[in-house]
């Protein structure tokens, strides 16, 4: 578009970057690669050194991130291994693993309060986390999650939060978007009209 001006680039990764966060301040760029890492970018100063969120696997390529939902004091990412996984922001430390889903995972989505996680997988299923432990700091933190009963007769390939945490979306390989209440779980309306698939 006229008038539009490349800003900064921002390089590193060895693989394809394949999703991409802003901090709730602004400040901070998060990015996930095929090359099984994430990296935090200071978005003001792209010559400074990201810090690095890399898991200690040998076959790290099996466990790349798929996607990534950012909060004040956390981040969280979906995994081809079919793990959602929590690391914070501050220290870069993993904090849990978040297993459920029987393949891999395609999207998350954090509520407002950073306390209720959505994901989306291959398996065709959203479930619901809760975090609320994790972030009010409990050290033993216990995350629930269950699944919501998806009307998707395929792959789930995303999952979006409304700004007051109200409502879910979730899209489909099946070419259905389903708008949930977050709090209920109940599946509220089921919008098809898509040809394609598009993945």
């Amino acid at each position: 578009m006229k008038g539009q001006t490349l800003l900064k680039t921002f390089q590193g990764h060895e693989g394809d970057v394949v999703s991409l966060a802003y901090s709730t301040n602004g400040d901070t760029l998060i990015s996930a690669s095929g090359d099984s890492s994430i990296r935090i970018w200071n978005a003001s100063d792209e010559s400074e050194v990201p810090k690095i969120l890399k898991l200690p696997i040998a076959s790290a390529a099996s466990v790349s991130p798929t996607s990534l939902a950012v909060s004040k004091t956390h981040i969280v990412a979906g995994y081809l291994d079919r793990i959602v996984r929590v690391w914070d922001v501050e220290s870069g430390k993993l904090l849990k693993r978040l297993d459920g889903h029987q393949e891999k995972v395609l999207s998350v989505a954090l509520g407002p309060d950073g306390k209720t996680l959505f994901s989306s997988s291959q398996d065709g299923k959203v479930r619901r986390w809760d975090l609320s432990e994790l972030v009010d700091g409990a050290s033993d933190a216990t995350v629930f999650g269950v699944d919501l009963k998806s009307p998707h007769e395929d792959a789930v390939l995303g999952v979006g939060i409304s700004r007051d945490g109200a409502y879910v979306a979730s899209a489909g390989r099946d070419r259905k978007v389903n708008l949930w209440d977050a709090k209920s779980k109940d599946s509220l309306l089921l919008l098809e009209g898509h040809k394609t698939s598009g993945a």
